[in-house]
This record gives C-alpha cells, sequence and structure tokens, in this order.
C-alpha cells in the first residue's frame, strides 16, 4: 500500500529538509568555531605583551606628522601604468601633507606623464 501524500506528509518532509538547507526555511548554519574567538582579556594580554595600547586611541593625522615628520621633506612618486586614476588620487591624498612631496606617473607611453629617469633624479 502507498504512503498518502497529504498535507500532514509535506510538513514532515519540509522540516527535515530545513536542516539539509533545502526547503522554504533558513539554511542550516554551522555551529561557531570557539577555538577562533578572542576574548577582551585575551586581547588585552597579547597587547600587553606587543607593548602597544588596546583599543588603540584614534590619532590625528597632525600629531602623526609632527612624530615622523623630518627636517626635509620627502619625496613620493606614485606609479601605475596610465597615470590616470589610481597614482593621481594616491598623489592628490599625500599632497596636502607638509612632510611629503608627492607626485604621479605613468609606464605607458600613452600615460599623461611619463617615468623617466631625468624626471625621477629632477624631482
Amino acid at each position: 500500500m502507498q504512503h498518502p501524500r497529504n498535507r500532514a506528509w509535506r510538513r514532515f518532509k519540509n522540516t527535515v529538509n530545513q536542516h539539509k538547507g533545502m526547503g522554504t526555511g533558513e539554511l542550516f548554519k554551522p555551529e561557531k568555531n570557539w577555538k577562533q574567538v578572542y576574548l577582551r582579556s585575551e586581547k588585552l594580554n597579547r597587547a600587553k605583551q606587543l607593548g602597544f595600547e588596546y583599543p588603540r586611541k584614534n590619532v590625528t593625522k597632525q600629531a602623526l606628522e609632527e612624530q615622523y615628520c623630518k627636517t626635509e621633506n620627502t619625496h613620493l612618486l606614485f606609479i601605475c601604468s596610465r597615470n590616470q586614476w589610481r597614482s593621481p588620487t594616491a598623489q592628490n591624498l599625500w599632497r596636502r601633507s607638509s612632510c611629503y612631496d608627492a607626485l604621479s606617473a605613468g609606464t605607458s607611453p600613452k600615460a599623461k606623464k611619463t617615468v623617466s629617469t631625468t624626471g625621477i633624479q629632477s624631482e
């Protein structure tokens, strides 16, 4: 005799299949791996071992410049292939700094400004 497939049977199959990631219910989510979770106390102890404060305080850009700025400006040259997006963006980000002189160039002959040894040495 065959089993009738009525509403009760469909509900039962739906609940069984939900645990397999099938059906209309939520997908099966694996249990959290507790070995990879770090507690705050462990983070504080590790930071103390490494010699820095946790959580780190927000440091302003001006404070960083005062700490790392030397008497002479450091020259930065950002290079990408066509000098269209990446290197000009990096140049504009670092141009505002008082410690760095930022320039950008490209390696392709079709670049807006190509890299050359004379350009690197003179600037």
